[in-house]
């Protein structure tokens, strides 16, 4: 039981994630009145993401502070964008057993969707590194394990389809904008699998947080993931809320599991100067 709690905390950390933990889905909750563009199509919307962007926040399971994160934007010196993104279990659960993730993607500069990733996880003693590259009507990955054989795989896609990953998932949520009560769909590879996921943009609401209310803009949908056991295909729901001003900040996400509702709060957010990416080091070196 715990380590499925961690592993549903560790999607959500996934800087606002549309993935969620564990609950059955239901659909979302504002009829669409018209199918948007594949949001996996290249050109379909422009993320919007700013070199200097810092963000912080904190996962809160059952009333219970239970992991923090951030994510931040940056470019290398090729100045191709990244974002990164850190998260760690704490006070309780980390006295149970400690969870930690750390995932890099960099996007294109043309329509900011995914070239590339790594993902670093770890629960208890446990670790799995993702490496995942992104092309038009695929994906690759290779999966690494403290213990185990790696595997590695191609996943075909449609002829023009890109998938997301849970950073440039975010990022294209964040700047679309259509007629509330629209429908989009689109693929998202959380780890090595892919996720099919359907989002309705419900339109304007509000956000109420310590300092006060704030104009919000709110997203919810489903996602389901596309695993070869059908018993492992499980479906999940969730709500993202964007700040209804031209900065589009994630303010908060919700998602339903198996053991009560779990949210994503943002705690603080900073547009500095654009910042140099730097070098991270992985959870554990491949032996040649």
């Amino acid at each position: 039981m715990v380590c499925r709690q961690f592993r549903s905390v560790i999607a959500v950390l996934g800087s606002c994630t549309v993935l969620g933990c564990g609950a059955a889905a239901v659909g979302p909750e504002t009829p669409p009145v018209e199918r948007s563009s594949n949001l996996g199509v290249p050109g379909t919307v422009t993320p919007i993401v700013r070199p200097g962007e810092w963000l912080s926040g904190r996962i809160v399971i059952l009333g219970i502070e239970a992991a923090d994160a951030e994510a931040w934007a940056c470019e290398d010196a090729s100045r191709q964008v990244h974002v990164h993104l850190r998260a760690e279990s704490t006070g309780f659960l980390a006295l149970i057993k400690r969870a930690y993730m750390e995932q890099d993607t960099w996007l294109g500069s043309g329509d900011g969707l995914p070239i590339g990733n790594w993902a670093d996880a770890q629960i208890g003693e446990k670790q799995r590194r993702y490496d995942v590259w992104f092309e038009n009507g695929s994906y690759r990955y290779a999966y690494h394990r403290n213990y185990g054989p790696k595997k590695e795989n191609e996943i075909r896609l449609g002829a023009n389809e890109r998938a997301h990953d849970l950073l440039s998932t975010v990022l294209a949520l964040r700047a679309w904008r259509p007629a509330p009560g629209t429908q989009a769909e689109f693929g998202a590879v959380l780890g090595r699998w892919l996720w099919r996921t359907q989002v309705v943009f419900v339109g304007p609401d509000v956000v109420v947080r310590d300092d006060g209310p704030y104009p919000a803009v709110k997203v919810s949908g489903v996602t389901k993931k596309q695993h070869p056991d059908p018993d492992k295909c499980e479906e999940y729901e969730f709500e993202l809320w964007f700040s209804d001003d031209p900065a589009r900040i994630p303010l908060r996400a919700k998602s339903g599991s198996s053991f009560g509702d779990i949210w994503l709060e943002l705690t603080e957010y900073r547009n500095d100067h654009p910042r140099r990416c730097r070098q991270h080091r992985r959870i554990f070196e491949i032996p040649d």
